[in-house]
């Protein structure tokens, strides 16, 4: 499988890859969204809360479409980073606004919006479903140990990570 994920060829038409409909990307949102709540303390109310979801906002309504309804969201996490999940879900952590000022805030936001809007979680999603799918294919569903050492190997490559192609997108 890692021979074939990493063939020059075969990476565009992977990059684009998607299984998942925007209507199961929402779905899948709520579910996402209720286990980071059990795993991440959600700051619902506070001056930097609502200084995240007024940036975002603001430059969602600059999008040209609206596949979903973004939502953005104050995480208490002492690192400098966000995420994105599938269906417009943006997490700042609040180690990021020790770093950043607004218009730096903005830019991060913007980012991940970009992620969202190009739908690259979802994308990632589907090519980790289709590499266990192959691996199962040629590994005839057995949960050996050479089927489980390449599922992971590709995974761990760029089939679930976002690509420099990708992060151009979302810049």
């Amino acid at each position: 499988v890692l021979p074939l994920s990493n063939c020059a060829y075969l990476q565009p038409l992977l990059q684009d890859f998607n299984l998942i409909l925007t209507e199961e990307e929402q779905t899948l949102s709520g579910h996402l969204a209720a286990e980071i709540r059990k795993e991440m303390p959600i700051l619902e109310e506070s001056r930097e809360t609502q200084k995240v979801k007024t940036i975002g906002e603001r430059l969602e309504s600059a999008l040209p479409a609206h596949d979903f309804n973004y939502e953005f969201f104050l995480v208490q996490d002492e690192s400098p980073n966000a995420f994105t999940i599938p269906g417009g879900k943006i997490y700042v952590h609040s180690g990021l606004l020790q770093f950043t000022d607004d218009p730096g805030l903005a830019g991060v936001i913007a980012h991940e919006i970009g992620h969202a809007y190009e739908r690259h979680p979802a994308k990632s999603l589907s090519r980790a479903y289709g590499v266990d799918a192959l691996s199962q294919a040629i590994f005839r569903g057995k949960q050996g140990g050479m089927r489980g050492m390449a599922l992971r190997l590709a995974q761990g490559g760029f089939l679930t990570t976002y690509s420099r192609e990708d992060e151009r997108e979302a810049d």
